[in-house]
């Protein structure tokens, strides 16, 4: 029997978040799920997990090669046979609610169904002053609505390709997306994932060929941050520099940098240039076209003016040559790139504060089990 929903989880080195993540997926007892993990890790901890467990909803592949981490994220798809899949990180989980948006995407012939309200799960040890872990939920209604991608995708380009999870945009990390419409990206690309950021570059892709998403304000997962994650590191600041300290660029010989993307290591320059990889491999052309690099600059300047100072002089001063504008009137620009970045921040700051979303927080959340099991009494309550 063809599986509703595959759970993607592609994992290197971090073992021990990994067999947590399987064991709350596993604890639903659903039939309707399968578990795919694409395993680049050194040692053979997960494979004897998975081993012992002989379970017939797992797929499971080890590999010692030193391959990439965006392969790591193709193997992993290539394992799928679900009629919807979703992406997870390996200290991520899903919720329940997953399940049941895939059931209801599957009655309703939608192609793609995302949250805006995701639940973010700090492991022990991975925010300071929060040794025994942290959980925040956010929890509205049970709204559903439907959006055209396209449209906010010129909107993204226009914001110079930055943060899309603002965007009502589909998205496989995350979100909830029919297998078929991944493999109509593959066969236009020739793969599933790109660029350097593999849940950017995928929900780009997938907004080209998708013609409706539906957002509901349900949590359907938990982000998990554990301490070896990306996300940690950013939060310490660690994100920034010249592209040949990238770690995103280990074991990648031949990539090709976007030419319309500013050549540095960023979050703000690794998002659109994932962005822009996704709108180049589909044939985007009159998409790519609409692209703002000053408001890019500016989301970088502004970001990384203390950290990496001297680079965001350099680049700002390649940008006015390839521009080809004076110093006034490049400044002129920028000066007004920067306050609608200062505006749509400050918008964001009120919108939240306003909002009549319910907010809870725990503490002592040893594992991700436990962060599931505190949702459900709250979602039950």
């Amino acid at each position: 029997m063809t599986p509703l929903l595959t759970i993607l989880i592609a994992t290197k080195d971090r073992e021990f978040y990994c067999i947590e993540s399987i064991k709350s997926i596993l604890n639903f007892n659903s039939e309707n799920i399968e578990i795919c993990v694409s395993d680049n890790s050194g040692s053979k901890k997960i494979q004897e997990f998975v081993e012992q467990l002989n379970s017939d909803q797992i797929k499971y592949a080890h590999t010692d090669e030193k391959i990439s981490f965006i392969e790591n994220f193709n193997r992993c798809m290539a394992l799928a046979s679900g009629k919807y899949v979703t992406l997870i990180g390996d200290d991520d989980s899903i919720l329940k609610t997953s399940i049941e948006y895939a059931e209801y995407a599957d009655k309703n012939n939608i192609d793609s169904i995302s949250s805006a309200n995701n639940i973010a799960y700090y492991w022990p040890g991975a925010l300071t002053g929060y040794p025994d872990g942290l959980e925040e939920i956010t929890l509205e209604s049970n709204q559903i609505r439907e959006f055209h991608p396209k449209k906010y995708l010129s909107q993204l380009l226009e914001n110079g390709l930055q943060h899309y999870l603002l965007y009502p945009l589909p998205r496989t990390y995350h979100g909830i997306v029919k297998r078929e419409k991944l493999l109509e990206v593959k066969k236009k690309t020739g793969k599933f994932f790109g660029g350097l950021s593999p849940d950017i570059y995928s929900s780009i892709t997938l907004s080209c060929v998708i013609e409706k998403h539906y957002i509901t304000e349900v949590p359907l997962s938990i982000a998990g941050v554990c301490a070896k994650s990306a996300s940690a590191s950013n939060i310490r600041g660690e994100h920034a520099g010249e592209m040949s300290q990238s770690p995103l660029l280990n074991n990648i010989t031949d990539y090709k940098w976007s030419r319309y993307i500013p050549y540095f290591y960023s979050v703000n320059t690794i998002w659109a240039e994932s962005a822009m990889k996704a709108l180049e491999d589909m044939g985007e052309g009159a998409l790519i076209r609409k692209f703002n690099i000053f408001r890019l600059m500016a989301h970088a300047t502004i970001n990384n003016r203390k950290s990496i100072p001297k680079i965001i002089k350099r680049e700002n001063e390649t940008l006015k040559k390839e521009q080809n504008k004076n110093t006034v009137t490049y400044l002129a620009r920028m000066f007004g790139e920067y306050a609608v970045v200062v505006k749509n921040k400050l918008m964001l700051t009120v919108k939240t504060k306003l909002s009549k979303k319910r907010k809870f927080s725990f503490t002592k959340v040893n594992t991700i089990s436990d962060a599931i099991t505190n949702f459900d009494n709250l979602n039950n309550s």
